[in-house]
């Protein structure tokens, strides 16, 4: 509602200077601006029109990733977000091992996202703390630790603050994970939520035109064991041990963050 005040006094203001001045090149810049800024928050900058989406949009129409990302994206926005007393948060494996036992104890639950890597944790601090009751599960393996963050997720991440910008892009650049070009991919995707949200819009016009009826995309259940293997082998050759180091100071940043927080931490180790 604030953002919304704002832009109104702005376009009241504006138009005041386009009557006054005869639509200088002044008051139409800031026309131009104000207008941008509205079409941008009635489509991408409130909670309903998120969860709308969240509805509409599933892994079969945008991705795996990009709906837990959606998801995750529309409890930002929840007022009466439940927080429980261990929440675990980790990859895939996570979600095996801590799914069955969260359901039938109402004081864990898990925290996880399609594809999660190191670099996530930092990316969702903000969801986590809005989950997080007191005490973080984190599960950490070498296959986590010695795999390079997807780029896909970093440019469809949830908004961060611009004091972790300032010390997460110049940390990623220098640690090596990602190139300038992927940075600033993701600097613009942070600058401006258009470009962020191009997967929404994407998977709608998909649903419009009933394209994934014509293009269907496999699910992981589809996937034979033969196939399942050759993923397997392909991701284990990825792993090198240049993206340790990097990883590791990640997880020290969500260290810090975490003990910042008052959140307890509790590194589990699981295996490949």
């Amino acid at each position: 509602m604030t953002i919304i005040l704002a832009l109104s006094i702005l376009g009241v203001v504006s138009f005041y200077l386009q009557r006054r001045r005869r639509a200088s090149w002044l008051s139409m810049v800031i026309c131009g601006i104000i207008l941008y800024g509205c079409f941008v928050v009635l489509i991408f900058g409130n909670g309903p029109i998120i969860r709308i989406y969240k509805r509409l949009l599933k892994h079969w129409n945008i991705g795996w990733r990009q709906a837990s990302t959606l998801a995750r994206e529309a409890e930002l926005y929840e007022k009466d977000l439940p927080q429980y007393d261990f929440l675990a948060v980790g990859s895939s494996q996570t979600y095996a091992l801590y799914t069955e036992f969260a359901r039938k104890h109402e004081e864990v639950s898990v925290f996880n996202i399609a594809g999660m890597n190191i670099l996530d944790i930092i990316l969702y601090e903000n969801a986590i703390e809005r989950l997080s009751g007191g005490h973080i599960l984190l599960m950490l393996s070498d296959f986590d630790l010695c795999r390079q963050p997807a780029v896909t997720g970093l440019r469809i991440a949830p908004r961060q603050p611009i004091t972790t910008l300032m010390v997460l892009v110049p940390q990623l650049y220098k640690s090596g994970l990602m190139s300038f070009s992927e940075l600033q991919d993701y600097v613009l995707a942070q600058l401006f939520p258009g470009y962020r949200y191009q997967y929404v819009s994407r998977g709608l016009i998909d649903k419009i035109l009933r394209k994934n009826m014509a293009f269907p995309s496999t699910g992981a259940h589809d996937i034979g064991k033969a196939d399942a293997n050759d993923v397997m082998r392909k991701a284990l050759r990825g792993l090198h041990v240049r993206y340790l180091k990097a990883n590791l100071e990640l997880v020290r940043n969500f260290l810090t963050w975490a003990t910042s927080c008052g959140f307890k931490v509790s590194i589990i180790e699981g295996g490949v």
